[in-house]
C-alpha cells in the first residue's frame, strides 16, 4: 500500500463504450456479486488531478452539487455519460475556511493496496490514524481524537457506531467504491456540519452528472484481490441521466479471511460484506434539485482479535431525501434541506473465543454461550440557507438528530443451555441534539481579490438524554437512578487565511466545541470500554459533564510550479474530558474479567499539541517525490502523565516515476514509512509501549486505452513484524494486534 496516497500521474480517463472484455468482466462480477442481490431481495426492505483545491462551501453540500454539474458539461459521448472515472478525492483541512488549502488525494485512496477497509487507508495522511480491532471496520482517529470526538457524516447525514463494543465506526457502513470525496476537518471548524464535532469526517457519495446532450448511460466495474488475507472485493456501478433526471446503482461485495503477520502469527480477521446503493435526482427548471438515496449493507461473520466477542452480523438500512434550491433573486444564494434515517441491527457472539470452550480450573470451568443483540437507529434533518451581501457571505441553519440505542447481554452454559443471566448493557437510551448555527464569511476586497478570507461561526445546541427500561439493581445501588438530561451547549470558531504573494500563504484559527457523553459512558453496567485497551469492566455515570475542547491552529503553505509545502501546528485543551478510574469496591460481573472494575469520570484537563509537514517536489517531467511527517504529544494534567492513545511520530518518503509519451499513463511508486517507538504511555490506564518499525511498499499501474485501469503492488515488502500503537490488545493473550505481513495485491477497473 502506498502510505502517502499520491495522485496518479495518468490523465483523466473518459467514459467509453464497453467492449467484449468489459462484458466478460461484468459477467464475472455479476456472478461474484449475486449473493448481494439475493440478500437485498430477502431483506426487502467512487487519479484526482490536483495537489490542492478550494472548497466552495463550509457545509459542503452546495459544493458537491455544483461540482457534479460542472462534471457534466464537458466531453460527453453521444451515448454515454462523462463520468469522472477513477476520480475520488480526499480533502484534509486544518481549518474549514471558504477557500482553505486542501490536500487532495487519489480516488484509489479508500480502496488501494491490500486492505479491505476505508479507514485503514487514512493512516498515511498526516494527522490521521485508525484503530484496529479486527480485519474490518477500523475506527478513524484525528490528531488524538477518536470515536464520537470525531463526527462522521455521510452525505450530510449523521451516523454512529452500531453496538456497545464499537466493532464498527460511522465510516464502516458505506462501500468505499461508492465514495466520491472525503473531507476531514482536523479541528473545531465544522460547526455547520453537526453537533459535537471536535473534528469531523464527511463522506460524499457519487452522483452522476446531468447529461446536457440528451439521454445517456455508463458505468464502472472493478475487481480487487490480495493473497495474504484472501481479500476479494468487487463492485459494479451503473449510471443514467438526461438533462433533468439522473439515477445510479452500485452493488458491491467484499470478503476476506485471517491474515499472517510479519512474525508468522495468524490473526483472526474474517468477514463478508455485501452492499447496494441507489440514487435518484431530478433537476427542475426553476433551480430546484430533488434527490432520493437508499442503501443496504449486510456484514456477516466478522472476527475481532481485539474484542471479547465477534460479530454475527451488521444489517444497515439508510434512507435520505433532500432538496437544493437556487433562488433567482439577490441576497439568498442557496436553500438546502434534508431528512434521513439509518437503522443498524447488530449481534455479537463468543462462538470462536476461548470462553466458548471448557477449561478445567477456570471459573467457570464450562464453556459459555454469549449473545448480545444491539440496535442503533438514527433519524434527523437539517435546513440551511446561505447568501451574500457584497464581500460578506453568510450561512444560517438548524439540524437535529435522534439516536436510539438498545443492547442486552445473555450468557448461558454452552453444554446444556442453562441461562446464567440476562441483563441490559444499558437501559434503552435516546440521545438527541437540536442545534442552530450562523456563519459569516468576510472576503476583504471582494471575492475577486482572493488574497484573504475570514470566517466566524457560532452554534448553540440543546442536548437531551433519556432512558427507557429501568437500570439494573447493581447500577441503582452503586450509581443511582439515572435522570433525564437536558443541557444547553455553545460552540464558536473563527479562522482566517492570507495570501502573501510569491506562492506563500498562512492560516490562523481558534475554536471551542463541546462533545456530549455516549450511552456507554453514561449508563453502562460493567461493560468493556471501547476507548481504553483494558479488558476490564466499566461503570457509567449519568451525571458526566460534556467534554469541552478549545483548539488553536497555525499554518503556512507554499505552492509553486514544481514544489509544494504545507506546515501546520496546533494546540488543543480538553476540559472535563471523559476518562476512567479504578473502583475496587465494585464487584465484577464476570469472573473471567482480569482486573478491577473502572468508573467513567471527568478528568480535569488534558493538553494535546502537534505538528504536521507535507511536501511534494517534481524533479523532472517524470519524477515526483513526497514527504509526509507528523508529531503528536498529549498530557493528562490531572494524573501528571502522558495522555492515553497518542500515536508516535512518523515520517514517510516516496517517489513516483511516470514516463512521457505513449506510456504516460504508466506509473511506478516506491514508498517507505518510519514510525518511532511510543514509550510515553498512560501507566495508570495500563497502556503499553510499542516499538518503532519501518515498512516499504511498491506498486505500479497502467491505464489502457483510457478505459482500463490495472494496478499491482506489494505492501510491507520486507515482511516487517509490527503493531500500530492505536491497535487494541487481544483480551485473552494481552498482546497487541499485529498488522499484516508481506501482501501482494492487484486491481482491475473498467469503464463502459
Amino acid at each position: 500500500m502506498n502510505p502517502f496516497h499520491l495522485p496518479p500521474l495518468h490523465p483523466r480517463a473518459p467514459t467509453l463504450p464497453s467492449a467484449d472484455l468489459g462484458r466478460c468482466l461484468l459477467l464475472a462480477l455479476f456472478l461474484f456479486l449475486l449473493p448481494t442481490t439475493l440478500a437485498i431481495a430477502q431483506e426487502s426492505s467512487q487519479g484526482a488531478a490536483g495537489a490542492a483545491s478550494p472548497v466552495a462551501s463550509v457545509d459542503g453540500e452546495a459544493a458537491t452539487t455544483a461540482g457534479n454539474e460542472e462534471d457534466g458539461e464537458d466531453g460527453e459521448d453521444e451515448d454515454t455519460l462523462e463520468r469522472p472515472l477513477f476520480e475520488q478525492e480526499l480533502q484534509v483541512t486544518a481549518t474549514a475556511l471558504p477557500q482553505p488549502t486542501a490536500q487532495a488525494v487519489s480516488g484509489a485512496t479508500l480502496v488501494q493496496g491490500a486492505g479491505p477497509d476505508a479507514a485503514e487507508n487514512l493512516r498515511g495522511v498526516a494527522g490521521l490514524g485508525a484503530i484496529r480491532r479486527g480485519g474490518l471496520n477500523l475506527d478513524p482517529q484525528v490528531r488524538g481524537l477518536s470515536e464520537t470526538q470525531v463526527a462522521v457524516l455521510v452525505d450530510g447525514t449523521r451516523t454512529f457506531a452500531a453496538g456497545p463494543a464499537r466493532m464498527d465506526s460511522g465510516m464502516s457502513h458505506v462501500n468505499p467504491h461508492a465514495v466520491d470525496t472525503v473531507q476531514v476537518v482536523k479541528g473545531p471548524y465544522a460547526l455547520t456540519w453537526g453537533a459535537g464535532a471536535l473534528s469531523a469526517v464527511r463522506l460524499n457519495t457519487r452522483r452522476p452528472p446531468f447529461n446536457q446532450d440528451g439521454a445517456g448511460w455508463g458505468g464502472e466495474a472493478g475487481l480487487r484481490a490480495s493473497d495474504n488475507a484472501g481479500l476479494r472485493d468487487g463492485d459494479v456501478s451503473l449510471y443514467a441521466s438526461t438533462p433533468r433526471l439522473r439515477a445510479s446503482l452500485l452493488v458491491g461485495r467484499r470478503e476476506g479471511g485471517d491474515y499472517q503477520s510479519g512474525s508468522g502469527d495468524r490473526v483472526q480477521a474474517g468477514f463478508t460484506s455485501t452492499e447496494t446503493k441507489l440514487h435518484f435526482g431530478w433537476q427542475a427548471k426553476d433551480g430546484l434539485l430533488l434527490e432520493l438515496d437508499g442503501g443496504y449493507q449486510d456484514q456477516k461473520d466478522i472476527e475481532y482479535a481485539g474484542r471479547v466477542l465477534d460479530a454475527s452480523y451488521f444489517k444497515t438500512r439508510s434512507y435520505a431525501g433532500s432538496f437544493a434550491w437556487t433562488p433567482d433573486g439577490d441576497g439568498v444564494d442557496l436553500v438546502e434541506g434534508k431528512l434521513y434515517s439509518n437503522r443498524k441491527d447488530h449481534l455479537m457472539n463468543n462462538d470462536d473465543k476461548p470462553t466458548a470452550r471448557p477449561a478445567p480450573g477456570r471459573i467457570p470451568p464450562f464453556g459459555l454461550l454469549v449473545r448480545l443483540p444491539a440496535e442503533a437507529n438514527t433519524s434527523g434533518g437539517r435546513i440551511v440557507v446561505s447568501g451574500h451581501s457584497g464581500a460578506i457571505g453568510w450561512t444560517a441553519g438548524a439540524d437535529h438528530y435522534l439516536l436510539q440505542q438498545t443492547a442486552r447481554r445473555t450468557i448461558a452454559r454452552r453444554d446444556n443451555g442453562f441461562e446464567l443471566f440476562n441483563d441490559l448493557v444499558w437501559p434503552d437510551v435516546e440521545l438527541s441534539d437540536t442545534g442552530v448555527f450562523l456563519q459569516s464569511d468576510l472576503l476583504p476586497g471582494g471575492a475577486s481579490s482572493g488574497r484573504s478570507a475570514l470566517v466566524a461561526t457560532v452554534r448553540l445546541d440543546r442536548w437531551t438524554a433519556e432512558t427507557g427500561a429501568p437500570a439494573s439493581d447493581f447500577f441503582l445501588a452503586n450509581v443511582g437512578a439515572p435522570e433525564d438530561r437536558d443541557d444547553t451547549l455553545w460552540n464558536a470558531a473563527v479562522a482566517g487565511r492570507r495570501f502573501f504573494g510569491a506562492g506563500w500563504s498562512g492560516t490562523l484559527g481558534v475554536g471551542r466545541t463541546v462533545r456530549t457523553p455516549t450511552a456507554l459512558e453514561l449508563y453502562s453496567d460493567r461493560f468493556p470500554s471501547t476507548r481504553f485497551q483494558i479488558a476490564a469492566e466499566f461503570m457509567g455515570d449519568p451525571e458526566l459533564d460534556p467534554e469541552t475542547a478549545i483548539q488553536s491552529d497555525l499554518g503556512v503553505a507554499y505552492a509553486g510550479a514544481r514544489f509544494r509545502l504545507d506546515v501546520d501546528g496546533f494546540f488543543r485543551r480538553l476540559d472535563d474530558f471523559v476518562t476512567v478510574q479504578p473502583d475496587p469496591s465494585l464487584s465484577r460481573r464476570l469472573p473471567l474479567s482480569p482486573t478491577t472494575v473502572f468508573r467513567y469520570v471527568n478528568g480535569s484537563r488534558a493538553d494535546v499539541y502537534g505538528a504536521e509537514v507535507r511536501a511534494t517536489a517534481r524533479f523532472s517531467g517524470t519524477w515526483l517525490g513526497r514527504l509526509d511527517a507528523a508529531w503528536l504529544r498529549g498530557e493528562d494534567r490531572q494524573l501528571d502523565e502522558p495522555l492515553f492513545g497518542i500515536a508516535p511520530p512518523w515520517v514517510g518518503l516516496g517517489v513516483r516515476w511516470s514516463p512521457k509519451g505513449p506510456l504516460q499513463s504508466l506509473w511506478v511508486d516506491l514508498g517507505a514509512t518510519w514510525v518511532d517507538e511510543q514509550d510515553r504511555v498512560s501507566q495508570s490506564r495500563l497502556e503499553r509501549p510499542t516499538p518503532g518499525y519501518e515498512t516499504v511498499s511498491l506498486g505500479a499501474g497502467y491505464t489502457v486505452r483510457e478505459r482500463w485501469q490495472l494496478e499491482i503492488g506489494v505492501s510491507n515488502l520486507t515482511d516487517e513484524a509490527y503493531s500500530d500503537h492505536l491497535a487494541t490488545l487481544n483480551p485473552f493473550t494481552g498482546r497487541r494486534i499485529e498488522e499484516p505481513g508481506r501482501t501482494f495485491h492487484g486491481r482491475v477497473r473498467v469503464a463502459f
